[in-house]
């Protein structure tokens, strides 16, 4: 289902099956903005946790995204236009 990378600031994260990042089980809308390798709020399974994306880029509230991993008790999340991107460049 994942495998293991290291993001640009060193750390492990999951990088994810496309095919299994289309299920809505894997499903968050931001809650509270996530800034570039910042800490925010998504909402999913139900409940609110905290997020981040390693990415260089800002998530806003209301916008979905997928998460692909957890580091302790933070959600790893890819915004749904990068898991489009991708499940399009296997297809």
């Amino acid at each position: 289902m994942f495998s293991k990378n290291h993001s640009e600031t060193g750390r492990h994260y999951a990088t994810p099956n496309p095919e299994f990042l289309t299920s809505v089980e894997q499903e968050a809308i931001v809650d509270e903005a996530i800034l570039p390798r910042k800490v925010g709020r998504v909402y999913f399974g139900g409940s609110w946790w905290p997020a981040r994306c390693d990415r260089a880029i800002t998530l806003s509230p209301g916008e979905t995204v997928y998460v692909v991993g957890r580091h302790n008790i933070t959600l790893l999340v890819e915004p749904e236009s990068f898991i489009k991107a991708m499940v399009e460049s296997v297809s």
